[in-house]
């Protein structure tokens, strides 16, 4: 079974910035910083089979980690995100929309399930 980890998205599954090409600046009118953390009960019976790894990424834009771990039929999963400006000019547009879309990727990731056999 496939668990999506998708719980830190928020809005749609694209990203804010989908045109390739920008001509004015972005202004988002703050920076932003975030830290979530959420601990998952999988149903009795079921262990994870596959996870997806930590990650990190940092560029000009922003900066974000993601751990995930597993331990006695749970999913703990940690996200911190930090947007180091609020004020983008043209020529940082790319920047800003590959921080976005590699973010959105790590969003995106599943956890593999498999049921578990039971003994008799």
């Amino acid at each position: 079974m496939i668990f999506p980890i998708s719980v830190f998205q928020t809005g749609s599954n694209s990203s804010p910035f989908t045109q390739v090409y920008r001509r004015q600046p972005v202004y988002l009118a703050y920076g932003h910083s975030g830290r979530d953390e959420i601990t998952i009960s999988l149903p009795a019976g079921w262990d994870v089979e596959a996870m997806p790894s930590d990650a990190s990424y940092d560029n000009p834009a922003g900066v974000f980690h993601f751990k995930r771990t597993t331990a006695a039929g749970t999913v703990h999963l940690e996200r911190q995100t930090v947007r180091s400006d609020y004020y983008f000019p043209q020529r940082s547009y790319e920047t800003l929309r590959q921080y976005h879309d590699e973010l959105r990727q790590r969003d995106a990731e599943d956890v593999v399930l498999h049921k578990s056999v039971l003994e008799q």
